[in-house]
């Protein structure tokens, strides 16, 4: 077992959920699970929450599932585009406090 597949099972999280915690895909989870090499910011990321444990992370917020075929209201172009937004400090990944620090 993997590092961070450990780390995952011992928050009871799902490889979505850790992808979204580390601002990757769920399909990064699973190639770093099968044992491929960790980067940087993610190895940092997980050395703390290592160090830590995971009451150290601050539960992500849940979110709704919606619906491929549903149009995404919130967006000012519907579904199609990205959000003007995207990548401003408030809708990166969620990373929790007492880790923020590590990977600055």
């Amino acid at each position: 077992m993997t590092r961070i597949e450990r780390l995952r099972n011992a928050m009871n999280w799902t490889q979505p959920r850790m992808a979204e915690w580390l601002g990757v895909t769920q399909a990064t989870v699973s190639r770093l699970e099968s044992g491929q090499a960790e980067s940087g910011p993610i190895s940092k990321l997980l050395d703390q929450l290592e160090a830590r444990g995971p009451d150290s992370a601050v539960p992500l917020p849940s979110v709704p599932e919606r619906r491929a075929s549903q149009p995404n209201t919130d967006h000012p172009r519907g579904s199609e585009g990205p959000c003007p937004e995207a990548g401003s400090p408030a809708s990166g990944p969620f990373i929790p406090e007492a880790l923020a620090e590590a990977v600055s």
